[in-house]
């Protein structure tokens, strides 16, 4: 607009120019003539031409120059002092593009230009028709020119609990409705959601299913004492379940552990086994001693006494078969005399009392006699003594049986002569009868016959 401006201007003073220079040049021009207290020059043609020079008093003539006049703006010098359109700012009736906003949003989204046009005083007009940035509405328009449309467009968020829903505010240029959807269920489910969306979350509900909450139902001052200890509560359909994992006080037992949750391990009964015992705590029951009959010969005190020594009568048990042996010496006019005591040939051991049988033959064709030597050796400390029976035909010592006392040696021997060279073989019943005291060493039966 500038540029047009100027073009203007210079087209006028061109024009203005030529008019001059006509009305100077041609031979028919006369000028006129002047007065006043200066001397002055004029002079008219048929166009008419400004005179070049005069004085603040002097008069022009009367020729057909051009006229001087107030300045106006039009892009002429119209009061003739070489200047043109001063205190103008455009010539009147121009236009041109405008725009009052920040330049960053002319031009973008519903900012545009106006226009303004140049008034008589040479002031440019107001501008017209220009749209400045406002506030932006949800209408599908960049209101506020800043390359971004309907970006005000806040989340709305309506309903309750599970009902609750959030929407943008402004979609495809449209303000949007909030509209809850209704409850899935009018039951709460227990789950930490308001499933009904009344605003209440799990009402009727003790707990939210799946959680879990430690527990113990013990006596208050037992929880972490001795062998109680809390467990876990698991909520199932809105209710605490029982209390899994927890062990609160019980009766105590003498096995090193407080099971009644007092801090005292050494209480509880001890009954171990043929013996009068002790609570020893955290040793658990101690043997005191071991009742009549009975030794403690392992390490495993819960064992209490073990070992029993009293056991079978020949009255009580089935005799355990030892076996048949041999067992004459020949003698007589046709055999020579004696023999030899061979053996053992059997032998038992054991820590309690027990029940035997033998037999004893006579396996040679001689007059001879048929015999069998029974020793007990006997631990100290314990009495075991031996006793004997059968169809033998004689016995040492008379009584069948052998009873000297704790930790000695008993001994019985038991024969049959020769009868008119008949069979003489027999039988014997053995019983090793515990008496008293106690021993976890074993007793030794060893059995000897004698030899052809």
């Amino acid at each position: 607009m500038v540029i047009a401006r100027h073009s203007f201007v210079l087209a006028l003073v061109a024009a203005s120019t030529l008019v001059a220079c006509a009305g100077s040049d041609s031979p028919s021009a006369s000028g006129g003539s002047g007065q006043g207290a200066g001397s002055g020059e004029g002079g008219s043609t048929e166009t008419g031409q400004r005179p070049t020079t005069s004085t603040s008093t002097g008069f022009g003539g009367d020729g057909g120059g051009q006229s001087c006049s107030t300045e106006i703006c039009d892009g002429v010098d119209n009061d003739c002092d070489d200047e043109i359109d001063e205190g103008c700012d455009c010539i009147t009736g121009e236009m041109q593009a405008c725009y009052t906003g920040s330049q960053e949003t002319r031009g973008k989204g519903a900012c545009i230009d106006g226009q303004q046009t140049c008034d008589d005083a040479g002031k440019w007009g107001p501008c017209d028709g220009e749209v400045l940035p406002s506030t932006e509405v949800c209408d599908g328009v960049d209101n506020d020119c800043n390359d971004e449309t309907d970006e005000i467009a806040e989340a709305v968020t309506c309903g309750m609990g599970a009902c609750q829903i959030t929407v943008p505010s402004c979609a495809n240029g449209q303000p949007q409705t909030c509209v809850p959807p209704a409850p899935a269920s009018t039951v709460e489910q227990c789950d930490g959601v308001d499933d009904n969306c009344n605003g209440t979350v799990d009402e009727g509900c003790t707990c939210t299913n799946g959680s879990t909450q430690p527990c113990y139902s013990g006596a208050d001052g037992t929880l972490g004492v001795g062998a109680c200890k809390g467990g876990t509560q698991t909520c199932a359909n809105g209710q605490w379940g029982s209390c899994v994992g927890e062990v609160i006080p019980t009766a105590e037992v003498c096995d090193g552990v407080d099971q009644n949750c007092d801090g005292n391990v050494n209480q509880g009964a001890c009954n171990l086994a043929n013996a009068t015992s002790v609570c020893g705590g955290a040793s658990g029951c101690q043997i005191g001693s071991c009742a009549s009959g009975y030794s403690h010969c392992d390490t495993n005190q819960a064992n209490g006494c073990e070992t029993r020594h009293s056991g079978h009568s020949n009255s009580l048990a089935t005799a355990e078969f030892l076996g048949g042996f041999s067992a004459d010496s020949f003698y007589g006019a046709l055999c020579n005399s004696g023999g030899t005591c061979e053996g053992p040939v059997v032998t038992r051991t054991g820590t309690r009392g027990r029940f035997l049988t033998i037999d004893a033959y006579e396996d040679s064709t001689c007059a001879a006699y048929v015999s069998l030597a029974f020793e007990l050796s006997v631990p100290a400390g314990v009495d075991y003594d031996l006793y004997v029976s059968g169809d033998y035909c004689f016995v040492d010592p008379s009584t069948s049986s052998s009873v000297k006392g704790p930790g000695q040696m008993e001994e019985i021997t038991v024969w049959c002569d020769d009868t008119f060279a008949l069979d003489d073989s027999f039988y014997v019943d053995v019983e090793v009868r515990y008496f008293s005291g106690a021993s976890c060493e074993p007793w030794e039966l060893r059995v000897y016959r004698r030899a052809c």
